[in-house]
């Protein structure tokens, strides 16, 4: 049947579209074209982005409809041959827990890789990255109190809530069928890193070259944080710190 054996969830700023691309070279694994499906995507509610610009206008798939599902299984026909199917749609990490029991009723075979990143530096990166695409200015030029807002925004900081998100995957799926991933170790070592992913798809490690292994994509424009921001992030997400030393015995830096 065309349906993806894994999904990459997240989180965003975390190195998903590098992982993207490195696992496109693989010739057993096959990935849409299109990096990102949001198929199983709730209804937006463009309220929580009030201010903040354009969040993008995307399709909303019905879970209960026969069209919607097989548009879905159009995108993996064409890896049919190839061992493993996959997609990666790192908004899926917030997703309720209505849906992700959903999500593995649909597929109960379903593989879940996660990959974790401190979170005020991905807040940070997802607001320099923001700020670029809204404006075109690789300089964070606005006034701290308007950057402030912005990643304090509800719908922002809830890709940082990785206790309530790795509780909701837990819920709906076994733990073996999860594998917790960092940023770090791309930035520090990522043919180990690639390694656990090829391990966790249970195919053979592709050989990359330095060159590849060290491609940056998807690179948020280079600022310094603001004290002020800095340190309304990390009072937020203390805890998130916390949670993520004591689940995963990681102190995480990048």
């Amino acid at each position: 049947m065309a349906l993806p054996n894994f999904i990459g969830i997240g989180t965003q700023r975390a190195g998903t579209t590098w992982l993207y691309e490195m696992l496109s070279l693989h010739p057993d694994i096959f990935l849409p074209a299109q990096k990102e499906l949001h198929f199983f995507d709730e209804k937006p509610d463009f309220s929580a982005y009030e201010g903040l610009g354009n969040p993008g206008q995307r399709p909303y798939y019905d879970m209960g409809s026969a069209d919607h599902w097989n548009w879905y299984r159009e995108q993996f026909e064409p890896g049919l041959k190839h061992k493993v199917r996959g997609e990666i749609t790192p908004f899926y990490a917030t997703l309720s827990d209505k849906r992700v029991a959903l999500m593995a009723e649909k597929l109960p075979a379903l593989k879940i890789i996660y990959i974790i990143r401190n979170p005020v530096k991905r807040a940070w990166s997802g607001f320099r990255l923001f700020w670029f695409l809204e404006t075109g200015h690789k300089e964070c030029e606005p006034a701290e109190d308007i950057i402030r807002k912005t990643v304090m925004y509800p719908a922002k900081l809830i890709h940082g809530d990785y206790r309530r998100n790795t509780r909701v995957y837990e819920n709906n799926f076994k733990r073996d069928r999860i594998l917790y991933l960092f940023y770090d170790d791309i930035i520090q070592s990522p043919d180990e890193f690639l390694k656990q992913v090829f391990s966790f798809l249970e195919i053979e490690p592709l050989p990359l070259t330095g060159a590849e292994l060290k491609k940056k994509v998807n690179a948020a424009p280079d600022a310094a944080m603001p004290m002020s921001v800095e340190k309304a992030l990390a009072d937020h997400y203390a805890d998130q710190i916390d949670f993520i030393r004591s689940k995963f015995d990681r102190e995480l830096v990048y």
